[in-house]
């Protein structure tokens, strides 16, 4: 996993993880502080024109509760189409919307990929100062 991180203005930071598969398919790596609001996740599958992952590949970014901060927005990803996710637990009973917010390192998970695949997951987030 390659990491990039990008300060568009203050308030906003990009955080972009580059994943390679192993040979079974597989990505697993410990992402060190993750601190902020998780405003958008996006996927961009195949961001070398190669390297396209398995169709309906799967990814989860889990707390040290183990809570899936993408809120299962990483299940089931398109092969060839960017995806894009706005995270938030939803209470049902108060009709809200509750962002995630994460403070610390988080557990990467991908499988189904494919062998030596790639894809880039990108956290918009609104860091705490």
């Amino acid at each position: 996993v390659t990491r990039t991180t990008t300060d568009i203005f203050p308030g906003l930071v990009i955080e972009s993880f580059t994943l390679t598969s192993d040979a079974g398919g597989n990505v697993v790596a410990n992402l060190q502080k993750i601190q902020g609001t998780i405003l958008r996740a996006t996927f961009r599958p195949n961001p070398d024109g190669v390297t396209t992952p398995t169709a309906a590949y799967d990814v989860t970014l889990k707390d040290q509760d183990l809570f899936d901060v993408l809120t299962a927005n990483g299940a089931n990803l398109s092969a060839t189409a960017t995806t894009a996710h706005a995270c938030f637990i939803t209470n049902a009973a108060a009709n809200a919307y509750i962002p995630i917010v994460t403070f610390g390192d988080l557990s990467l998970n991908a499988s189904a990929m494919g062998a030596s695949k790639k894809t880039i997951l990108r956290l918009f987030i609104r860091p705490v100062f």
